[in-house]
C-alpha cells in the first residue's frame, strides 16, 4: 500500500476482482493469482537454468522441437487463466490452470529421455500441491481422479519402451500416494478448524455469560463499588456507589480517589494504595464526600 492510502501496482496485479463475490473465494482467487504468477516466473527460470546446464553438458541447447513448445504453450495458458481469474472468471480460470498443469505428467510415456524424468515428477507433483494450498479437498480429488487413471490407460494402451513405462508408473505411484496423504491430512485440518471454531464460539458464549452474571452482581448489590486503577483514576462504579454520593456514572468515571476523600483522609489513603499493592488486598473503614 502506498502512503497516499492506494493501492500499489502489485496489490492490483494479485488483487481479486470485485466481481468476485464471498469472502473464502476472494481469498483463494489471490492466492491463485499469486501461483500462477510465481509458476510463470518458476518455468522461466528453470528453463533458463537448464538450458544453461543442456549447453555445458551437451553442447546442445534443451529448447528446442516440443520442449519449448511445452514451455511457452504451458506459459501462455498459465498467463491466460490468471487473466481470467483478473476479471472475475474464477473457476473457468483455476479449472483451466489445474487442466494445463494436470496435462504435465500425462505426457510422461511420450518424452523419451530420461533426462527429463526428475523434471516431469516434480511438475506432476505441482497441481496437487496447488489444489492443496489454495482449494478444497474436492480439488484435490478431482486432480488425482484426472492424473492417475488417465495416465495408467496410457501406459497400457500406447507402445511405451519398458524403461519409460516403469518410469511413469512409478510417477504416477508417487502421485497416488501423495495425493491420498494431502486429502487425510486437508480432511484433517478442516475437521481441526472447524473445531477450533466451535471451542472459540464455547468460549465467547461463556465469557458473555460470565460477564453478564458478573455485571448482574455488580450493579444489584446495594453496596456502593468503585473500581480503581494504580493511579486512583476510578475505571467503574456501581449504581450503589452514583446513589451513595450522588454523581452520575459519568461524573465519577471521569474522577480520580482524592476527589471522594476527605482532605484528611489523602494521607491515609496513599498507604492504603501502597498496601493493595504490596499484598493484593486490605480491609479498611473510610469516608466518602458527596457530591453536595
Amino acid at each position: 500500500m502506498k502512503q497516499d492510502g492506494r493501492p500499489s501496482l502489485w496489490q492490483r496485479a494479485i488483487g481479486p476482482s470485485p466481481r468476485i463475490q464471498g469472502a473464502e473465494q476472494r481469498a483463494a482467487a489471490h492466492l491463485m493469482s499469486v501461483l500462477m504468477l510465481a509458476h510463470v516466473a518458476a518455468i522461466g527460470l528453470g528453463a533458463v537454468l537448464g538450458d544453461l546446464y543442456w549447453r555445458r553438458t551437451f553442447g546442445t541447447t534443451m529448447l528446442q522441437g516440443w520442449t519449448a513448445f511445452g514451455a511457452v504453450a504451458g506459459s501462455g495458458l498459465i498467463v491466460f487463466s490468471f487473466l481470467l481469474v483478473r476479471v472475475g472468471r474464477y473457476r473457468t480460470g483455476v479449472a483451466l490452470y489445474l487442466a494445463c498443469s494436470t496435462a504435465i505428467p500425462l505426457t510422461v510415456p511420450f518424452l523419451g529421455p530420461e533426462h527429463y524424468q526428475v523434471a516431469t515428477l516434480a511438475s506432476g507433483i505441482i497441481p496437487v500441491l496447488i489444489a492443496a494450498i489454495a482449494l478444497s479437498h474436492r480439488w484435490v480429488l478431482g486432480v488425482l481422479a484426472s492424473i492417475v487413471p488417465i495416465g495408467m490407460v496410457e501406459l497400457l494402451v500406447f507402445p511405451v519402451p519398458s524403461h519409460l513405462a516403469r518410469t511413469g508408473f512409478e510417477i504416477l505411484v508417487i502421485m497416488l500416494v501423495s495425493g491420498v496423504l494431502v486429502l487425510v491430512l486437508r480432511r484433517h485440518q478442516d475437521a481441526l478448524a472447524r473445531l477450533r471454531l466451535q471451542t472459540m464460539h464455547a468460549n465467547e458464549h461463556a465469557a458473555r455469560r460470565s460477564e453478564r452474571h458478573y455485571r448482574t452482581l455488580f450493579e444489584t448489590v446495594t453496596d456502593g463499588i468503585f473500581l480503581g486503577n494504580r493511579d486512583g483514576k476510578l475505571i467503574e462504579v456501581n449504581r450503589a456507589a452514583c446513589r451513595q454520593l450522588g454523581y452520575t456514572r459519568e461524573e465519577l468515571l471521569g474522577m480520580t480517589l482524592t476527589q471522594i476523600v476527605p482532605p484528611e483522609a489523602l494521607e491515609h489513603l496513599a498507604g492504603v494504595q501502597r498496601e493493595v499493592a504490596a499484598k493484593g488486598f486490605v480491609r479498611v473503614d473510610a469516608s466518602h464526600l458527596r457530591k453536595d
